[in-house]
């Protein structure tokens, strides 16, 4: 449907993550974050959820902008899987459709059809009603061959995304075309393969895997009448996945449907198997992978738990690569979330967790537990997650409050009840403190920040009495020993000036989190910032990541290099048109999207720098992307307060192109360009602190040793 993969669409525990119940799931892998994040957690801390609604509604026209009566429009539920037609509407005279408001308890899309135009899906959205635009559909198809130029008879559709400069993109991956009226038939005996109808003039990218070649994807498109490309499937390496049943839970695999994840580069490399439903025959599935190593590989089905998954797999050159799995029915577990005082604590996620096994027993290199499933507490505290037999465990999460433990491990039981003891949660106060000079004068517009690799929080700003305050989502955990980190680091600094300040408090000690004080000191080189644990640890597992084998490197994207122009077909919030336009500035340039969770929690942060640093030579410049119209991303702008430049780019994706060479393959990703116009820092190909989650010390390094 129309999402946006960059990265998984799932966050670590297999869920979407959203800033908001309207934005559409989204793909935001980044590679270190992943390997950092998941080294004990399969998710991060979320907020509990309030219970809104959503209206779904909206408008269809043409391209000459007239309304489009009779279109059919059912609507559809994602929450980690696609519904079917909940409901379905039909356009009256004026083009308008609405639904009754329902719950904004996941993403909802529509799914748009009228011959003879071609179909049309949007995300709903709580911001503003949908306004979509039908294009003629043309019969188009492709031919496939291989690379000695032979006709593949049976290369099929893997995934398609559709670009128009009237609507956001449109995404499907096979096995969700029927949503569409589609049918991604094969390839004939000639290489021929037929497209679904499509609109005409669009921009489409398009993946087509075959059991016996490797995949091979082609990227921007234009659909016309007739033949449109031909597709080069290179050779690969034959894979089994091998298939054991857990004998505690008998099962018949044969015709069980599998969807797989296989996730090279990013989720656009013509490496990645991306959501593509795989169906067992003789306990195994065949299909052929690229020679490369795959930085996550994952199964799912419903009903059971498939495992091993793994962080990294390899598939090396050579005729064929067999990999044994362990299929294990899922069984319900049940048990309670409570306050302190007694009282149910509703709305709290609870997640699964089991033993990450493979049918010879623990994975080297794997990590211990995988992910199962979750669930929310309804009204008495109660909650129902799927485990499987065996040891597994439960861990509850909820945004600003600690549990009694920091997880339930159990012996689960093929049958009989699967209850585990109430978890308590006690709210966490807010730390609360004051930033003073040197001789206990109170300062104003101070940088606050908690500093441990696993609190990902964005910094506050002390006020006019020096005061300030945050809440942690949690107590964090040491990512090395799995243990909870109670003794933690809070760093203050002013933005344009060598002062810097650092207080240690223990979270044990709750009476002394309330009175933290903060003294600023001078920090001539702005060095100490940049040589914390939390800043080494990033930078030392980004230069890890980056040592590993077939790991692409990016020289275009290496310090001294030229940034790539940004050609845009729309700009806001400048009169530039151009990145040469800032020359003699700073430009951070911040990669993101409207349906992005991690952009949008990343917003903080950006805005600081372009508040702090826009006087002393910074530029910040948000790059979108291609999948929302112009229109669209100006209004989201206003609405999310970016008063910084924002360029657009085209259909194309020119601009992204260009910077997928730098490694920009995710989102958010940022590069620090110098006022000569040569990169600076790129989180994805330079060594040194991370601009994702240091962007704020990094600059004012540069900006301070400019003045110097």
């Amino acid at each position: 449907m129309s999402q946006r993969h960059h990265s998984s669409p799932l966050d670590l525990a297999g869920r979407p993550w959203r800033i908001g119940p309207s934005q559409r799931p989204f793909l935001c892998f980044v590679q270190l974050e992943v390997m950092v994040l998941s080294v004990l957690f399969t998710s991060m801390v979320f907020a509990d959820e309030v219970d809104k609604e959503l209206a779904p509604r909206g408008t269809i026209v043409d391209t000459d902008q007239e309304p489009i009566p009779d279109a059919q429009v059912t609507l559809h539920r994602w929450d980690g899987v696609m519904s079917p037609a909940l409901q379905t509407a039909t356009t009256d005279a004026s083009g308008h459709f609405e639904f009754p408001p329902r719950a904004e308890d996941a993403y909802y899309y529509v799914v748009i059809r009228r011959a003879p135009y071609a179909p049309v899906s949007q995300t709903v959205s709580s911001e503003s009603p949908i306004k979509a635009t039908m294009r003629s559909a043309v019969d188009t198809w492709i031919e496939v061959r291989s690379e000695k130029g032979d006709p593949l008879e049976g290369a099929r559709i893997a995934n398609l995304s559709i670009r128009t400069p009237e609507n956001p993109e449109t995404y499907i991956w096979r096995g969700m075309e029927h949503l569409f009226g589609f049918e991604f038939a094969p390839s004939d005996n000639t290489g021929r393969l037929n497209l679904p109808p499509l609109p005409e003039g669009a921009l489409i990218d398009i993946r087509i895997d075959h059991p016996r070649w490797a995949q091979a994807n082609l990227s921007n498109v234009e659909v016309a009448d007739g033949r449109l490309s031909t597709a080069v499937l290179p050779e690969g390496v034959l894979t089994t996945f091998e298939f054991v049943v857990d004998p505690r839970t008998p099962l018949t695999l044969d015709g069980l449907t599998c969807e797989t994840l296989l996730l090279s580069q990013s989720s656009s490399s013509p490496e990645t198997l991306n959501r593509i439903p795989m169906t067992i025959a003789g306990d195994q599935i065949k299909f052929c992978a690229h020679p490369v190593t795959y930085s996550m590989a994952r199964l799912k089905a419903p009903g059971v738990a498939i495992t091993p998954v793994f962080d990294s797999l390899t598939i090396p050159p050579g005729a064929e690569k067999k990999v044994r799995f362990l299929v294990r029915k899922t069984v319900n577990v049940s048990g309670r979330v409570l306050h302190r005082d007694g009282t149910p604590h509703k709305g709290v996620r609870v997640y699964g967790q089991i033993e990450n096994l493979s049918p010879d027993g623990p994975v080297t290199g794997a990590h211990e537990w995988a992910y199962s499933g979750d669930a929310k507490t309804d009204e008495a505290g109660k909650f129902t997650v799927a485990l499987t037999p065996g040891r597994s465990r439960v861990v509850v999460e909820s945004e600003g409050f600690v549990t009694d433990r920091e997880a339930t491990e159990l012996d689960v039981l093929v049958e009989g009840a699967n209850e585990i003891p109430d978890f308590i949660t006690e709210k966490l106060e807010p730390v609360r403190g004051r930033v003073v000079n040197e001789i206990g004068q109170p300062v104003a517009g101070t940088i606050v920040r908690m500093r441990h690799p696993w609190l990902r929080r964005q910094p506050v700003v002390s006020d006019a009495q020096g005061k300030f305050e945050f809440t942690l989502p949690g107590i964090p955990i040491d990512l090395e020993t799995g243990k909870r980190d109670y003794e933690l680091v809070v760093a203050a600094f002013i933005a344009d000036q060598p002062l810097l300040g650092v207080a240690r408090i223990d979270l044990r000690n709750t009476d002394s989190l309330q009175n933290v004080s903060i003294v600023l000191r001078p920090d001539s080189s702005a060095d100490e910032l940049l040589s914390m644990e939390d800043n080494w640890w990033y930078a030392a597992r980004k230069e890890k990541a980056a040592a590993e084998p077939e790991r692409p490197k990016y020289s275009a994207g290496e310090r001294r290099q030229p940034a790539p122009e940004l050609d845009g077909v729309a700009w806001f919030n400048t009169e530039a048109r151009s990145l040469n336009d800032f020359r003699g500035r700073y430009v951070l340039l911040d990669f993101w999207f409207t349906g992005c969770g991690p952009c949008h929690a990343d917003f903080p942060s950006v805005k600081l720098v372009h508040k702090w640093f826009e006087k002393h030579g910074v530029t910040v410049i948000g790059v979108h992307d291609n999948s929302s119209t112009p229109e669209a991303v100006h209004e989201h702008c206003k609405q999310q307060g970016l008063m910084f430049p924002i360029v657009v780019d085209h259909a194309d994706e020119r601009i992204l192109n260009a910077y997928r060479k730098l490694g920009v393959r995710g989102f958010p990703s940022y590069i620090l360009i110098g006022p000569d116009g040569n990169i600076l820092e790129n989180d994805h190909a330079t060594d040194g602190p991370s601009l994702r989650i240091f962007k704020l010390e990094v600059i004012r390094k540069y900006v301070l040793d400019r003045r110097n």
